[in-house]
């Protein structure tokens, strides 16, 4: 029964109902089901990464989450964030 509901938890429309309800990001592949974050969608794999991937500590996370908000609400551009690492408080 626990395996059953697991599967039933990971599937899509489950995980983009649960982000629905607290208005985060899904983290199925799949956003056009929220306005909010259809755009995320649209980016192109090779623009994106994982700081967990790449072996980032939280000194640097912390830098890529401030850039990553900055370029999300249009305050800089990918360049400038890039140029800025390390100096985004």
């Amino acid at each position: 029964m626990t395996n059953e509901f697991t599967r039933f938890l990971v599937r899509n429309e489950e995980l983009n109902a649960m982000a629905s309800v607290k208005r985060l990001v899904t983290p199925a592949k799949q956003m056009s089901f929220d306005s909010v974050y259809a755009a995320f969608g649209q980016i192109p794999a090779e623009r994106t990464f994982s700081p967990e991937a790449l072996g980032v500590k939280d000194p640097l996370a912390k830098q890529i989450r401030i850039a990553s908000y900055k370029v999300g609400r249009g305050l800089l551009t990918v360049d400038e964030a890039v140029a800025l690492y390390g100096q985004l408080g």
